[in-house]
């Protein structure tokens, strides 16, 4: 009876085991798909930045040829 209440929880402590080391796989996906999803943002709002930047070069380079005109 000890060798089969030993084996009952073993199985059971394997079982939740196995339940736990699935949670954290799809715990680990949605982080993996929230990390591309905010690689993704960062990317586009660079591009934007750089792209506002460049437009104030350029408008304060033009500044001083529209005072001397």
């Amino acid at each position: 009876m000890v060798a089969e209440s030993t084996i009952a929880d073993k199985s059971q402590q394997a079982d939740s085991d196995n339940q736990e080391v699935e949670e954290l796989r799809a715990q680990l996906a949605a982080m993996r798909a929230d990390y591309d999803r905010l690689t993704e943002a960062t990317e586009t709002v660079s591009a934007r930045l750089d792209g506002a930047v460049d437009q104030l070069k350029f408008v304060l380079s033009e500044d001083p040829v529209k005072k001397q005109a």
